[in-house]
């Protein structure tokens, strides 16, 4: 019970840690008012929370599947639906840099979708790394690795395109 309660205390820790921050880069903004109140100001705060939301929480992510080791369904089906999790990540990453193949056009809530999808792949690439780590088995390991890799190449040709203009 009392590892269980570190846990919570943990994720509730890394929460409060990136209220601060988000906080603390509002009060230092010198944004005039009706600049700050606007979404693009919202969006980054989102985007600064759930960075360090996602790098605090890893001691208790951590500790979770440090539990898990031995958890034989766990371990059987997490490294498969990384898989799906990662393919989504590729997708949604070959609709901002290729969109003439993915015609999300035809797919309005799907187009909305997609940069919240590239922006997830920070947490699930530490997830997934955390993951390799705990991991019981050398398959699970490179399977779960591969899906790391898979954030990393998918999120990097995505804010490649955004914020250099490749490809354009």
């Amino acid at each position: 019970m009392n590892a269980a309660r570190n846990i919570v205390v943990g994720y509730v820790l890394a929460a409060t840690f990136a209220a601060a921050a988000v906080w603390l880069q509002g009060a230092l903004s010198r944004l005039p008012e009706e600049e700050a109140a606007g979404g693009m100001a919202a969006f980054g705060d989102l985007v600064l929370f759930l960075a360090v939301f996602s790098v605090a929480a890893i001691h208790p992510t951590g500790q979770i599947l440090k539990r898990l080791t031995g958890a034989r369904v766990f371990w059987t089906v997490w490294p498969y639906t990384s898989v799906v999790l990662a393919i989504t990540g590729l997708l949604a990453s070959a609709e901002i840099v290729l969109p003439e193949l993915v015609r999300a056009d035809d797919y309005p809530s799907l187009e909305m979708a997609v940069p919240l999808r590239v922006l997830a792949a920070g947490p699930l690439f530490i997830g997934f790394l955390l993951s390799a780590f705990w991991a019981p088995g050398g398959r699970y390991r490179a399977i779960l690795l591969g899906c790391a890799a898979a954030e990393v190449v998918g999120a990097g040709a995505a804010i490649g395109k955004w914020v250099l203009g490749m490809g354009s």
